[in-house]
This record gives structure tokens, C-alpha cells and sequence, in this order.
């Protein structure tokens, strides 16, 4: 046949965006050939095999997704229940649904990945250290929240110079998991070996 053959898969964007105002979300990519995450809250980063997202209040994530045709690509909540017997289980909850029809047999896009690692600061001196504690006590009235012993400190809690370099250590004393976020700053998370801690690129949300 004279005719072009059409594409047997399909490839789209997403951008997933968490803008619940508590609800930390494990998602996942169902139904498709692959999913791979392709940039953060700072941009791109070279694609990183998608088995699972968790993305706390304010994350970003762009994921690139290959379709079969005549399928349904669905994006899946995993939500922690409680079964018949009182335990704790993840519950898969669809929350979007997309319909794959035959392509016209135009190619995809080119995808110009990034080369190698994003990171500027692996090389870079640290000229600051400073140690942020979220934590909290009970009174007759609620609960009061503190950073560092204080509570809606007016005041900054460390001051930096333009162009320094600063190692970052947070600790969630508090108990609740808190989706930490810097306003008009970006940082990168340094990784010691455990799996949440492998998080590449460049962030300003970290569920702590």
C-alpha cells in the first residue's frame, strides 16, 4: 500500500500539580507502554523511570507518557483506608481519564533531554549551615506550631547573602508530615542512601 502507516502508540505531556490544601497523593500512570518523569518543580532532569509519584501539597511534576492506541491512559491515587478488618490499605481511586485514538501518523516531537546533572552545587563551598526543627505542644486552646521554638516569628530566622552556598537540615519533630516549601528559592535535595532522599533536580517543595 501506497498509504503511510499509522503510529501504533502515541506519546503526551502531563504536568501534575498537587493544589489540595492537605492531602499528601501516591499516584500512579496506568494503562500505557511507559511513563517517565521528566521535570520537577525547577525544570527539566534526564527522564527517570515512573513507578510512582508522591507528590505532597505544592509539588510539580512533568511526566512524558507513551500510549498503546485503543486504550485508556488513567492517572490513579493510591489513598490509605481502612479494610473491614481496621487496617490501614492503599485504596487505587481514578482521578483522570484519557481515551487513546489512532494517531494521524504524524511523529512525535523531538525531546531534547538534559545532558548530564542539573546540580550546581556539588562542586560549590558550603559558607552556611543552619538547622530548621518544625515541632509543636499542646495547650488548653490547640495545638501551637513552631519552627526552631518559635511561633509566627515575625522575625527572620537566618539571614543569607546573595551567591552563598547553604546546607539545609530539616527535622519534622512535630509528628504530621509537612510539605516544606521556599518561596522564590530553589534547592536540591542531597541523598544519603535512602529512597526518598533520591529526588533529582531542582525543588522548592520537600515533604519532610
Amino acid at each position: 500500500s501506497s498509504e503511510q502507516p499509522r503510529c501504533s502508540w502515541l506519546i503526551s505531556s502531563w504536568l501534575v500539580t498537587n493544589t489540595s490544601n492537605a492531602r499528601t497523593f501516591v499516584l500512579t500512570v496506568d494503562g500505557v507502554i511507559d511513563a517517565k518523569m521528566i521535570g520537577t518543580d525547577g525544570g527539566p532532569v534526564p527522564p527517570q523511570d515512573l513507578e510512582w509519584l508522591l507528590v505532597p501539597v505544592g509539588q510539580r511534576y512533568d511526566v512524558l507518557v507513551t500510549h498503546g492506541i485503543y486504550e485508556t491512559a488513567q492517572l490513579t491515587a493510591h489513598l490509605p483506608t481502612l479494610n473491614e478488618s481496621n487496617e490501614v490499605v492503599q485504596t487505587p481511586v481514578p482521578i483522570y481519564r484519557i481515551d487513546v485514538l489512532p494517531s494521524d501518523g504524524t511523529p512525535p516531537r523531538r525531546v531534547i533531554w538534559p545532558e548530564a546533572d542539573l546540580s550546581e552545587f556539588a562542586n560549590r563551598f558550603i559558607d552556611q549551615e543552619v538547622r530548621i526543627v518544625l515541632s509543636g505542644y499542646a495547650t488548653d486552646t490547640g495545638i501551637v506550631w513552631t519552627i526552631n521554638g518559635r511561633q509566627n516569628s515575625m522575625d527572620p530566622l537566618f539571614t543569607f547573602k546573595r551567591g552563598e552556598t547553604v546546607l539545609i537540615t530539616i527535622a519534622n519533630e512535630a509528628g504530621p508530615e509537612h510539605p516544606f516549601h521556599l518561596h522564590g528559592q530553589f534547592f536540591e535535595i542531597i541523598p544519603d542512601g535512602r529512597y526518598w532522599t533520591e529526588q533529582p533536580g531542582l525543588k522548592d517543595v520537600v515533604l519532610v
